[in-house]
């Protein structure tokens, strides 16, 4: 008999393809998503083996199946490679009433952890896996992804323009390692800024420089304004209800110092979509994984602020302001700066 070929997802599930997973997973029924592959482990297995936590946490929100053992009797739990993971699958044994974001983790911290270390734990336990994401790319190099990425967008939109700014600031980069131009890039408005919002590979990068960017730290009251469906009101309000819980940003955005900024920014786009603004306070302590793009943007007086993936919070308050926009007021809960070491080694 001829062996089982294995599938296209477990293999995007095992390399940590976001893109291939998240195309192909829509169209596979439970059985399909649970197969136990030739090698005698599911995709679930495979992507928490090899420590791909953001694979390991759309599966789950897709129902599959944690009982499931391999050919050595391990559960895709057991063979979690880092605390993230095994965090991830704790909240699906007995978090189903904790309600899930794109834009936000929820961690539960049943048992009342520190946060600030729970906090320093996660994050280190994620820059472990950023060491593995070269190899779920086809480029040398997280730059060279990238600029693979940009220069696409700008040839097929047919901006000439666009793309001769960017690759001029990409060159620079690579001839000095000034991770400067790269926030520059960033900060101005071509495609680049687009593939952020949809491509950790920026952000993995931008960790590797942060400990120089320590005078810029963000430091006093972050605003941002952004999607605020009754969903994701739901999600905020179980934070405030579970005050030991923790809330993490899951994808980098831009904020500013200036709340009217903010508003302005975000009503311009999405006048006729629900939405609200969060308040962020960073007024206890500057945060490492925040950096303030005033030195490296054209656009000074809009005063923003890069919050990256990987900044932890508490939610404090939801309340309407007074042109009844809902304001949500989280405080940071800071994680140890000595983890970026990780990042770094």
């Amino acid at each position: 008999m001829a062996q089982q070929k294995t599938s296209e997802f477990y293999w995007a599930c095992r390399n940590g393809d976001m893109d291939t997973v998240k195309k192909i997973l829509p169209s596979l029924k439970a059985n399909e998503v649970n197969r136990i592959e030739s090698n005698g482990s599911t995709a679930l297995h495979a992507a928490s083996y090899y420590g791909h936590a953001n694979v390991v946490r759309l599966l789950l929100e897709h129902d599959a199946d944690t009982t499931i053992r391999n050919k050595y009797e391990k559960t895709a739990k057991e063979e979690a490679s880092t605390d993230e993971i095994r965090t991830l699958f704790e909240q699906a044994d007995d978090d189903n009433d904790v309600p899930q974001s794109e834009s936000f983790q929820v961690y539960r911290n049943a048992d009342g952890l520190n946060k600030s270390a729970l906090a320093t734990r996660i994050l280190k336990a994620r820059l472990g896996t950023y060491q593995a994401h070269k190899y779920s790319i086809s480029a040398a190099s997280n730059i060279e992804h990238l600029e693979k990425k940009y220069r696409k967008m700008c040839e097929e939109d047919g901006d000439t323009e666009a793309l001769e700014s960017g690759m001029k600031l990409i060159k620079a980069f690579r001839e000095t390692g000034n991770f400067d131009h790269m926030l520059r890039l960033y900060s101005m408005p071509t495609y680049f800024y687009q593939i952020v919002q949809h491509d950790e590979t920026f952000h993995i990068e931008m960790y590797k420089h942060l400990l120089r960017y320590d005078k810029h730290k963000a430091k006093g009251y972050v605003y941002c304004g952004d999607w605020l469906l009754p969903s994701d009101l739901t999600l905020f309000q179980w934070a405030i209800d579970n005050p030991n819980s923790l809330i993490e940003t899951q994808r980098t955005r831009s904020a500013s110092l200036v709340r009217d900024v903010a508003l302005k920014f975000f009503k311009a786009d999405f006048l006729k979509t629900p939405f609200g603004l969060f308040r962020f306070d960073l007024t206890q302590k500057s945060c490492f994984t925040t950096i303030q793009l005033s030195s490296f943007s054209n656009s000074a007086l809009e005063e923003e602020v890069l919050i990256l993936k990987g900044t932890f919070f508490s939610v404090t308050g939801i309340e309407k302001g007074d042109d009844n926009i809902p304001v949500i007021s989280l405080v940071n809960v800071p994680a140890d700066e000595n983890v970026l070491l990780t990042a770094t080694s």
